[in-house]
């Protein structure tokens, strides 16, 4: 993955530290709801950081990249889940899993941008294991994200034609 080129892209969106927006805030709502857990982000991947656009069941707007869920499941294609993080040997030893907020599971569409990259991630979080979302609920989980990648490549592509309506 080419980091410089993927943060350039973040960078072109000009999202990082705006204002919360009801369309983002309505679709962590939703898909906790959709989804049965207690918390959602929509979590941009800064160079050093992670930034929350949106989120439900969670404080913060940001946190550490070093200990970030989303900075594995930036670099895939598909979701990527963890069942049970305190199983996970890439997590188990991770400060938000053994100390607050004890994350256990995790599952997270990457949201791609231009050029291929992943610049962050609208994933559902829950402070205790659960199985797998399995195929269809996959798939749920993925169109959520394709959808709201769609709006921002749309809102980037205007925003650089010179529009004022994106």
């Amino acid at each position: 993955m080419d980091e410089q080129a993927r943060l350039q892209e973040l960078y072109n969106l000009a999202i990082l530290d705006t204002r919360p927006e009801r369309l983002f805030d309505g679709l962590v709502e939703i898909t906790a709801g959709t989804f049965n857990v207690p918390t959602v982000l929509i979590s941009l991947v800064d160079k050093e950081r992670q930034w929350f656009k949106a989120s439900t069941g969670f404080d913060a707007r940001e946190s550490a990249r070093e200990n970030s869920f989303c900075n594995y499941a930036i670099g895939q294609n598909e979701i990527f889940e963890v069942p049970d993080a305190t199983l996970d040997p890439r997590f188990r030893e991770n400060p938000i899993v053994v100390g607050d907020p004890k994350i256990r599971y995790y599952a997270a569409a990457p949201l791609v941008v231009g050029g291929g990259f992943a610049v962050g991630t609208l994933c559902l979080i829950d402070y205790q294991p659960r199985e797998p979302l399995g195929q269809k609920n996959g798939r749920c989980c993925s169109g959520w994200g394709s959808r709201l990648s769609n709006c921002w490549r749309r809102a980037s592509c205007a925003k650089s034609a010179g529009s004022r309506n994106w």
